[in-house]
């Protein structure tokens, strides 16, 4: 039988901890391959998270520089107009409102989701006036004044699976949960699964973005150019060079997305745009 041999010099006590850190260590390695499982730190899992949650906002979003969306404070309105057409041809789609962002509704659901004060909005778009969406459920690290983003829907059809980017906390980083929505009232709210998140291919199979027609093609891009010029572009496929629609003089427009006939026929390229309300004389 083989003896621990302790090299002089060096104290029993340091021996000594050396001997059950190595015996820890076979310990761990021999449970693990016992029961099969795999163990990930948590240091090594955050970072996956970041980047896959990053991700689905670059292929979900309209703004390509988030930062210089309007928003607080400014009062912003949604008008319809074809893509192209002078901003003063547009019709406008719902009252002014301190909005940050919004959605159009499913398939078949023909209402808009916004976002205004911290508060998730519904409408009808033939009332122009927005109603808040109730939360029945407020799970740990959710409340709605969490919402940031308003991203895509399941198409697993009702109830509504609402995919949005949440922030717990201003020292937290973004995350993506899923709500479920039943009438005017958030019923269900849970951290999204990202294992389907890994490929844009997944992704798209499994949420409509109503800033993309067809899954991820024909998607919606703001940029913003020196002097406060819009410029909207489209990016036709994944990977594809985007090209310009329309550039929009001396206004910031905070969001864009296909109406809901635009999304139902490829030749309809009418659009809604979230901008100030000053831009067309509102109030």
């Amino acid at each position: 039988m083989e003896t621990l041999r302790v090299v002089p010099n060096v104290p029993a006590a340091v021996a000594a901890s050396v001997f059950l850190l190595v015996g820890a260590m076979v310990a761990c390695a021999c449970s693990d391959a016992n029961t099969g499982s795999v163990r990930v730190r948590p240091s090594a899992a955050a970072p996956a998270q970041a980047e896959i949650t990053e991700r689905v906002l670059t292929w979900t979003q309209s703004a390509t520089d988030r930062g210089s969306r309007p928003g607080g404070s400014t009062n912003m309105r949604l008008l319809t107009l074809p893509a192209g057409a002078s901003i003063t041809a547009g019709v406008p789609s719902s009252s002014c409102m301190q909005a940050t962002t919004f959605l159009p509704g499913p398939p078949r659901d023909p209402r808009i989701f916004l976002l205004s004060n911290d508060q998730l909005l519904v409408m009808d778009p033939h009332s122009r006036e927005p109603s808040r969406i109730d939360a029945l459920t407020t799970p740990d690290g959710f409340q709605p004044r969490n919402i940031e983003s308003l991203l895509a829907f399941s198409r697993n059809g009702l109830p509504i699976e609402f995919l949005v980017s949440v922030r717990p906390d201003e020292r937290s980083p973004v995350e993506l949960w899923v709500l479920r929505i039943a009438g005017q009232a958030i019923t269900d709210a849970q951290p999204a699964d990202l294992s389907a998140f890994d490929n844009r291919e997944a992704f798209f199979s499994r949420f409509d973005a109503p800033r993309c027609k067809h899954g991820d093609r024909r998607c919606l891009r703001i940029g913003t150019s020196k002097g406060g010029t819009t410029l909207l572009y489209e990016e036709p496929e994944a990977g594809h060079s985007r090209h310009r629609l329309q550039r929009i003089d001396d206004i910031k427009v905070g969001d864009a997305a296909w109406t809901s006939a635009a999304r139902a026929d490829e030749h309809d390229a009418t659009l809604y745009l979230l901008v100030p309300c000053a831009a067309q004389g509102g109030d």
